[in-house]
């Protein structure tokens, strides 16, 4: 509740700020965010433990899965891949493509670092001038994303066998998950009952233990809910006339897309297993806040929507004779 109030408060300050002004802070606020990463990378511990926690006080923060959004967002107001020179391009590439990538790899986190380079591909279609610009851009990340899975073939395997096969006594896992939603019925077993051994229900598992308890109904009312607030975002996307503000509502689609729609199809069986906690839903602390901030930083762009896009503003005036 302390995490949901200042989020709230996060929220509602987003919501009066003009999203406009974040543009000029993007390469200083990236550029932050890489030297926290590998900050925790090197340092990161967490009561005395190695981890890729930083502590604040009282307060630890996983930089890893806190870093993704404002990543992101922090390429969106950077200058657009049409903009780059030759060199510019390749630094371009290795400071914003790869060396992210490299840092969620030593993270061993496959699924953030997926979801990073799916949104700079993303960004880089979104802003090329080409699909020959976006081929060259594009070529460096992807490769880092395979070689990185490439490295970690044994661990995939297991969750496949483990998505394939969740009636193993070794993969318990997806089976335990199946079987709560097969009790739940239409109405579920009530809060707070005893769970079939679910895992890690405040995190990964938080929708197989809702849908357990309150329900194949509930089930499908957090699904619909999902696609429509994925589509509202989307709808921002389509009808704002500020090219940043689509960027950054592009990006939040790729990430709330994955951290939302990815964990209730795990639940349910249709997607294999992944470290993964959904916003909004999971005991998640400091994420809480900053998935608060960005549904603020979305309210933001969308009652500016009508707005003189930003590039017509900054245009140079126009010389009288």
């Amino acid at each position: 509740m302390f995490y949901f109030g200042l989020g709230v408060l996060f929220l509602i300050g987003f919501y009066f700020l003009d999203y406009r002004k974040l543009k000029k802070y993007a390469a200083p606020v990236f550029f932050l965010i890489v030297i926290l990463m590998v900050i925790s990378l090197v340092y990161g511990q967490l009561h005395d433990r190695r981890t890729d926690y930083i502590n604040i006080g009282p307060i630890g923060v996983n930089m890893i899965t806190f870093s993704l959004i404002p990543l992101l967002l922090a390429l969106a107001g950077m200058k657009p891949a049409s903009q780059w020179g030759r060199w510019e391009a390749v630094l371009n590439i290795l400071y914003r493509g790869v060396l992210p990538v490299v840092l969620y790899s030593i993270s061993s986190s496959i699924i953030y670092t997926c979801i990073y380079v799916i949104g700079f591909l993303v960004l880089t279609w979104r802003t090329s001038k080409s699909l020959k610009q976006f081929a060259m851009i594009s070529t460096l990340p992807f490769a880092g994303l395979a070689i990185f899975l490439c490295t970690r073939t044994d661990h995939l395997l297991l969750r496949w066998r483990e998505f394939m096969n969740p009636s193993a006594k070794e993969m318990w896992y997806m089976g335990n998950n199946a079987d709560a939603i097969q009790a739940a019925g239409w109405f579920g077993q009530g809060f707070g009952q005893a769970t079939p051994k679910i895992p890690y229900v405040l995190y990964d598992n938080v929708f197989p233990y809702l849908i357990y308890c309150f329900g194949w109904l509930f089930g499908i009312v957090v699904g619909v809910l999902i696609l429509l607030f994925l589509v509202r975002i989307w709808n921002i996307s389509t009808v704002h006339r500020d090219s940043y503000a689509k960027y950054i509502a592009a990006l939040l689609i790729v990430v709330f897309g994955f951290r939302l729609l990815w964990p209730l199809l795990m639940g349910l069986g249709i997607l294999p297993r992944v470290t993964l906690d959904p916003p909004f839903f999971s005991y998640s602390g400091m994420n809480q806040i900053l998935d608060m901030a960005a549904v603020g930083l979305l309210l933001s762009i969308y009652r500016r929507k009508n707005m003189i896009p930003s590039e017509v503003g900054e245009a140079a005036p126009m010389k009288v004779a």
